[in-house]
């Protein structure tokens, strides 16, 4: 029941997601997006990114990344794979776009970096991504990671059920601050879309982020709002914290 929900609230984050990013990516005909709905008024399985209780689902951290004034997304181009960035700040958007095609286990495979790329205001700017980046060898075991400034994006090449994700290995510490906890996790496989569910904490409790892709070696920190206080045994990998992974390994 517990990887149900988890599944369920995913693929209603990515579903919308998925959809607001093809729409930004295509600025120049399509200037916005109206998302039903934004939260329950009583207990129901429903589209919200709110549930009657107030609480947020991942989908209210996707939309909030999908929003974002600045996005970079990778979309497909006739037959080609395209990083888009889309600036809907009054400031240029300029930047070194680099990224890479990898194996899950964090082997890189084909690489790229391109000194300056000039994205205006109020527009979307393309970069074709070249053939040994876009084309993949082994498609179950391979990822794009395109990065731009504190944006990134990835592209995968299969669904998710026929994606090899390894087992999550995860290392976390809590360090308790004002007003809640920093959870520091830190992946030792590629761990995607990490979500940390501060609510089986504490009913209301509030985490400033999810959906959390991280490459082997990198951290992330969740800033938990709460009055409980949190230790690291607290963060139940499988349980407090969930990642697509746990669906497949």
């Amino acid at each position: 029941m517990d990887d149900w929900h988890f599944a369920t609230q995913l693929n209603q984050a990515r579903a919308i997601r998925f959809a607001i990013e093809h729409m930004r990516s295509h600025r120049a005909i399509c200037k916005g997006a109206v998302v039903w709905q934004f939260n329950d008024c009583w207990p129901v399985t429903s589209w919200a990114a709110l549930d009657s209780a107030g609480r947020r689902k991942p989908l209210w951290y996707a939309l909030q990344q999908a929003f974002d004034p600045r996005l970079l997304t990778i979309q497909p181009r006739g037959e080609k794979l395209a990083a888009v960035a889309v600036n809907e700040r009054t400031l240029f958007w300029r930047s070194k776009i680099s990224g890479k095609r990898m194996r899950l286990d964090g082997t890189v495979l084909a690489e790229f970096e391109f000194w300056r790329l000039l994205c205006d205001r109020f527009e979307a700017k393309e970069f074709e991504l070249a053939d040994d980046i876009a084309t993949p060898k082994n498609a179950e075991d391979e990822v794009i990671v395109v990065q731009m400034l504190d944006k990134r994006a990835f592209h995968y090449f299969v669904e998710d059920v026929d994606l090899k994700l390894p087992k999550p290995e995860i290392k976390v510490e809590v360090k308790p601050v004002s007003g809640g906890a920093e959870v520091i996790v830190t992946a030792e496989s590629f761990l995607k879309d990490l979500c940390l569910l501060a609510d089986r904490l504490n009913p209301s409790a509030v985490v400033d982020s999810m959906l959390i892709t991280l490459l082997p070696g990198e951290s992330h920190v969740f800033r938990i709002q709460t009055e409980r206080v949190i230790a690291a045994t607290d963060i139940v990998p499988g349980v407090v914290l969930r990642c697509a992974n746990d669906l497949l390994a």
